[in-house]
């Protein structure tokens, strides 16, 4: 598939929420069926697949022009989080993607309030990348939440 090409499915996929779910596009990024020996069309990598399918995500998670909906989703922001930092994904973490999830759990991000948090599961992200200082910063959130509990 060309770029132009995948750039229009992506486009599709992420205006179509909640219509399409991200199971789905995840499901077809990942299932690769057998070619027929008389079928000559190109196959995608893996990673091509896998950034593909982490593109959606942040197209779809995007703090400003993102799903506001999808952005609500414990578990989609949970999934979105583990593959920033390179948990459960097929690549590696990188840079970029290392801001998305700074975006969504370090307290001093101005994205942070437009995401549901799991402060727990961030806490235990942020000792997964050795960065003890947002965990302390969200271990004081944890610890302002459950004081006003």
């Amino acid at each position: 598939m060309c770029d132009k090409k995948r750039k229009v499915i992506l486009d599709l996929c992420v205006s179509g929420y909640p219509d399409i779910q991200p199971w789905q596009v995840r499901s077809a990024c990942f299932s690769f069926p057998q070619l027929k020996a008389e079928d000559t069309r190109d196959q995608c990598s893996q990673a091509i697949m896998a950034d593909l399918y982490y593109t959606y995500l942040s197209h779809l998670l995007n703090p400003i022009e993102g799903n506001e909906a999808a952005r609500e989703d414990s578990s989609l922001v949970k999934e979105f989080c583990e593959w920033s930092i390179g948990i459960d994904s097929r690549s590696e973490s990188d840079s970029s993607r290392m801001q998305n999830f700074m975006d969504i759990a370090a307290p001093s991000s101005k994205y942070h309030k437009k995401y549901r948090r799991d402060l727990i599961m961030l806490l235990d992200q942020s000792f997964f990348i050795k960065n003890y200082g947002l965990s302390l910063d969200l271990s004081k959130c944890v610890d302002d939440l459950l004081t006003h509990f």
